[in-house]
């Protein structure tokens, strides 16, 4: 698990793996529910071991996950993409 879940930080860049298609999808009228609940995973991924996840968490626990979706995926706060990711974390 924690080697699919390493490097949170490059994971979920604006032009990387999982927000890049995420916002594609968004683009072309779908909803990329399953995306959106993978980037909420990635950002509560909490592993000592992994100085992105430490990274991750701390930005959390010192701005509040409101703002790191927005620092860490790019997304602006009310898009659909943010959207979609604050239901993701709620569920």
């Amino acid at each position: 698990m924690t080697r699919v879940a390493r490097g949170p930080v490059r994971k979920l860049g604006a032009k990387d793996r999982l927000v890049s298609p995420a916002e594609q999808l968004i683009e072309r009228g779908y909803e990329p529910k399953a995306l959106a609940r993978v980037i909420a995973a990635a950002l509560h991924f909490d592993f000592d071991g992994d100085k992105e996840a430490v990274e991750v968490q701390s930005y959390i626990k010192e701005h509040g996950m409101e703002d790191a979706i927005c620092h860490f995926t790019g997304t602006e706060k009310g898009g659909k993409l943010y959207t979609l990711i604050e239901e993701a974390l709620k569920a």
